[in-house]
C-alpha cells in the first residue's frame, strides 16, 4: 500500500513530441467498413510525453492520436517507458485519444514497433528538457458533445492544467470529453480528428504546446459534423444504401473538415481567455499511482447467445461467427465467467486530478465520480493504457444495443472477453475514484477497498 506524500523539492517538467504517423498503408480501427485501409493522411498523428521529476521520483503521462490498445500492447509500451525513465509501470499513464481515423495497432505490428520507438525517443527528450514549473487549473464549460441517446447528459467540463517554465513556452494539459469521429466513416485519411484542430487553435492564440487527453466520452458523439452523420451511424441498412455519389463524398468532405474547426474553435473560445487570466505558482505535488478491481462478465448461455446474435445482425448487420465459435471454445474450457483485472490510474498534480481506465467509459460515470468526491477537479475517463470495451452505467447496460452488446461481436479478440463487464462494474469504479481521490487529496494513502468488492492487485 502506498504511504502518504511528503514533497520536498521543486517539481520539475520536460516536455517532447513524435511524429507517429504511419508511412505507409494500414488498416483503421473504429467504423468497421469492409476495407479499412487508410488512403494517405490528412494530418500527421503525434505522441507528447508530459514527464514530472521530484527528487528524482518520476511519473510520465503520454498523449497519444491513437484509437487504443490493447492492455497488451499498452502494458509493452508502459514497460518500456518505465525502463528508460527508472520508474514503475504504474507511473506510466497513456492517454488514447481514440480517433477513429487512426491506424489498428494490433494488425500492424511493425507500425507498434515504430511506434514505440518514437514514444521512447520523446520520452529521452522529454528528460533533457526537465525545467522548474509553476503552474494552475482551470475549469470551463463548452458544448462540443451530445448524448447519443439524444435527451442524456454530457460532461461538459474542459479542464486545463496550465504550466509554465522559464524560457520555455507555456504547456497546456487540457481534458475535454466527446468522440473524435467528427470525420465519417466515408474518410480513411489518417488524422487526429478534431484534436489535431484544437493543438493548433489553442497553440497558435496561447503560444504554447498543447497536449489534449479524452474523458469519458463512451456514448458523447461530437457536436459538429456533417449533417446527416448522427442519424445515418444509427441507422447502418439506410447507411449501407446510401448512393455514394461524387457530388456527396464532396459534402462529407467538405462539412467535415469545416466540423474539426468549429469543435476546436468551440474550444478555444471557452478556453482561451481563462488560461490567459490564470495566477501561477509552484507546483507542490505530483504524483501517480494505481488502484486495482477484480472485474467480471458473464459467458452467455445458448439462448442468450442466440438473441444476441439474432438482435445485432437485424439491427445492425453486425456478424457474429467469430464471436459465437469463441463462446463454444470457452464453454469447452468450463468458463462460465471471465475475470478481468481493471485498472484505475491517478495522476494528482495539485489541487486536480485526472483519472483513467482502460475501458470506454460513458460521461455518466465521470459525472458520478466528481459529484461523489464533490470536486469538479475530479476528471475520470477512459481510453488509459488503451482500449477495452465499452464501460457503461446500469441505465445504458439495461438498454443493451451497440455500445453494450453488439460491438463485443466485432471486438471480443482485442478486450479479451465476450461479454461486456457486469452490469455494476461502472458504478464500481466511479466509486472507486471517487475515494481514492478524496484520501490523495489530503495527503493520504489510497483507502483500502471496502470488503464488499472482490480483491485486487496492490
Amino acid at each position: 500500500m502506498m504511504t502518504a506524500h511528503t514533497p520536498t523539492g521543486a517539481v520539475q517538467v520536460g516536455y517532447a513530441a513524435a511524429d507517429i504517423t504511419p508511412t505507409m498503408p494500414v488498416q483503421l480501427i473504429g467504423f468497421a467498413r469492409e476495407d479499412d485501409t487508410s488512403r494517405g493522411v490528412l494530418e500527421p498523428l503525434v505522441a507528447q510525453v508530459l514527464l514530472f521529476d521530484q527528487d528524482g521520483d518520476r511519473c510520465c503521462l503520454v498523449t497519444l492520436d491513437l484509437l487504443g490498445l490493447t492492455q497488451q500492447l499498452g502494458d509493452r509500451l508502459r514497460d518500456e517507458l518505465a525502463q528508460l525513465l527508472c520508474c514503475a509501470r504504474s507511473q506510466v499513464m497513456l492517454c488514447c485519444s481514440h480517433t477513429h481515423s487512426g491506424p489498428d495497432c494490433a494488425a500492424a505490428p511493425a507500425y507498434y514497433r515504430f511506434l514505440c520507438r518514437q514514444v521512447s525517443g520523446a520520452a529521452r527528450a522529454a528528460l533533457q528538457d526537465l525545467a522548474p514549473a509553476a503552474g494552475a487549473w482551470a475549469v470551463v464549460r463548452a458544448a462540443i458533445g451530445q448524448n447519443r441517446r439524444g435527451d442524456g447528459p454530457v460532461d461538459d467540463r474542459i479542464g486545463a492544467l496550465k504550466l509554465a517554465r522559464p524560457g520555455r513556452p507555456d504547456l497546456l494539459l487540457i481534458r475535454l470529453t466527446a468522440h473524435p469521429n467528427v470525420l465519417t466513416w466515408e474518410n480513411r485519411r489518417i488524422s487526429p480528428d478534431y484534436f489535431g484542430a484544437v493543438r493548433r487553435q489553442l497553440g497558435t492564440q496561447l503560444g504554447a504546446e498543447v497536449l489534449v487527453t479524452q474523458g469519458a466520452a463512451g456514448n458523447i458523439r461530437p457536436a459538429f459534423r456533417w449533417h446527416r452523420a448522427n442519424y445515418l451511424e444509427t441507422h447502418p441498412l439506410q447507411k449501407a444504401a446510401l448512393a455514394r455519389t461524387p457530388q456527396l463524398m464532396l459534402e462529407i468532405e467538405r462539412d467535415s473538415l469545416a466540423a474539426l474547426e468549429r469543435m476546436a474553435a468551440a474550444v478555444a473560445a471557452a478556453l482561451a481567455p481563462a488560461v490567459t487570466a490564470l495566477p501561477l505558482r509552484p507546483l507542490q505535488v505530483v504524483r501517480m499511482v494505481s488502484d486495482w478491481l477484480d472485474c467480471t462478465s458473464p459467458v452467455p448461455d445458448p439462448q442468450q447467445e442466440r438473441a444476441i446474435a439474432d438482435e445485432a445482425w437485424t439491427m445492425g448487420q453486425v456478424p457474429a461467427a467469430g464471436w459465437r465459435a469463441e463462446i463454444a471454445r470457452l464453454r469447452r474450457s468450463g468458463v462460465a465467467v471471465q475475470h478481468t483485472p481493471v485498472e484505475l490510474q491517478f495522476l494528482q498534480i495539485d489541487g486536480g486530478c485526472l483519472c483513467g481506465t482502460i475501458c470506454e467509459a460513458m460521461c455518466e460515470l465521470a459525472l458520478e465520480a466528481a459529484e461523489l468526491a464533490d470536486d469538479e477537479l475530479l476528471f475520470f475517463g477512459g481510453y488509459t493504457g488503451g482500449c477495452s470495451g465499452y464501460l457503461p452505467d446500469a441505465a445504458e447496460y439495461d438498454r443493451g444495443g451497440y455500445e453494450v452488446l453488439w460491438s463485443m461481436l466485432l471486438y471480443y479478440p482485442y478486450h479479451g472477453r465476450v461479454m461486456p463487464l457486469d452490469r455494476d462494474t461502472g458504478h464500481r469504479l466511479a466509486v472507486r475514484a471517487a475515494a481514492c481521490w478524496r484520501a490523495l487529496r489530503a495527503g493520504g494513502p489510497l483507502p483500502p477497498q471496502p470488503s464488499t468488492e472482490p480483491s485486487a492487485n496492490t
